[in-house]
């Protein structure tokens, strides 16, 4: 099956701001990813308590296609048809009943609007204590 290309309408709520653009695909990571080069999907820093929002708006597929291409070269920011936001908290409304949304690489479908806000230092990870190196054997 041939997977079609859909654009959607979205209205976005930002610091203040409301923007509205046509896109196939938002995504918003926590904290910032690196979108171009060889560090394409990396993180300096997972504590540093913002939301990354990111907004391609290609005219059609192949020029989704040109704009990874790009993002692979080093090339993709400081284009008019993208949009990269840094900030605490956001709203994407849509006119649509549902949207697919990906949580941690599993798609649902969740209804509109979709409320994105950071909660600093919330999350608590346990981690053990190194284990101690075994002393040098005696001669």
């Amino acid at each position: 099956a041939r997977a079609r290309y859909r654009r959607l309408t979205i209205r976005i709520r930002i610091d203040g701001q409301e923007l509205i653009r046509r896109t196939p695909i938002v995504f918003v990571g926590n904290n910032r990813y690196e979108m171009e080069g060889l560090r394409a999907g990396k993180r300096d820093a997972l504590d540093a308590g913002e939301l990354c929002l990111y907004i391609p708006q290609p005219r059609g597929r192949w020029d989704l296609i040109w704009f990874s291409m790009l993002a692979l070269l080093g090339r993709a920011y400081n284009r008019d048809d993208f949009d990269a936001f840094y900030t605490d908290a956001f709203r994407i409304e849509s006119s649509l009943e549902h949207l697919h949304v990906s949580l941690d690489g599993e798609v649902t479908k969740l209804a509109p609007p979709l409320a994105y806000r950071i909660r600093k230092g919330a999350l608590r990870v346990a981690v053990p204590e190194p284990v101690p190196a075994p002393a040098p054997a005696a001669t």
